[in-house]
């Protein structure tokens, strides 16, 4: 006798959805009651509506879906007896896929950890690299691209000539940085500010 509750549906709010059972595994588990009943009872099998709770959408609803699988395996003929080898095999399969996919997710991160530390050491070289350089806008050499001194080269018209032009140009300047005196250049802006004026009026 089976006291077929089906509230258990991943879809059935009742078990706070810690359980996430489908149509199909109630149809899977039917099959195993009936291999079971084929081999200690003659295929004898009593079931009986226990739960299932979500009725939302009438004939489509999870409970509905539920419980035309459960009857499906119930009424498909067979004659195949439960044996313990087969539950096996297949609980060796599943554990095999379950290291795969632990192993496919270990690479994933693993990679993923590679990637950032090998950023953070180009990063780091960098940094010292223009650290070394004693420059605020240090170019830094790029794919073997000479760039020194503030300059970067542009190819002329003629073979193989090249032109020695400053790297910043048509690129905005940073401020240097460092300490400002605002009264001393307050002062410095009106006194300029009044010689103009005098300049004026003269």
């Amino acid at each position: 006798m089976v006291s077929a509750g089906f509230d258990a549906h991943r879809k059935d709010e009742i078990n706070f959805r810690y359980i996430g059972v489908t149509e199909a595994d109630y149809e899977w588990l039917t099959d195993q009651i009936v291999q079971v009943a084929n081999r200690c009872c003659n295929g004898r099998v009593v079931s009986v509506l226990e739960g299932g709770y979500n009725i939302n959408g009438g004939f489509v609803s999870a409970f509905a879906r539920s419980v035309a699988a459960h009857v499906r395996g119930l009424a498909e003929p067979h004659s195949q007896a439960w044996d313990p080898q087969e539950v096996q095999i297949e609980r060796d399969i599943e554990h095999k896929r379950k290291e795969e996919r632990a192993a496919r997710i270990a690479a994933k991160r693993a990679a993923a950890v590679a990637r950032l530390k090998a950023q953070e050491q180009a990063a780091a070289a960098t940094a010292a690299a223009a650290g070394g350089s004693g420059l605020t806008d240090a170019a830094v050499e790029v794919e073997g691209a000479p760039a020194a001194a503030g300059l970067s080269v542009a190819e002329g018209a003629g073979d193989n000539a090249a032109t020695a032009v400053p790297a910043d140009v048509g690129r905005p300047k940073r401020r240097r940085s460092g300490h400002v005196d605002y009264a001393a250049l307050n002062a410095q802006l009106e006194a300029e500010a009044k010689a103009a004026a005098d300049a004026k009026q003269e």
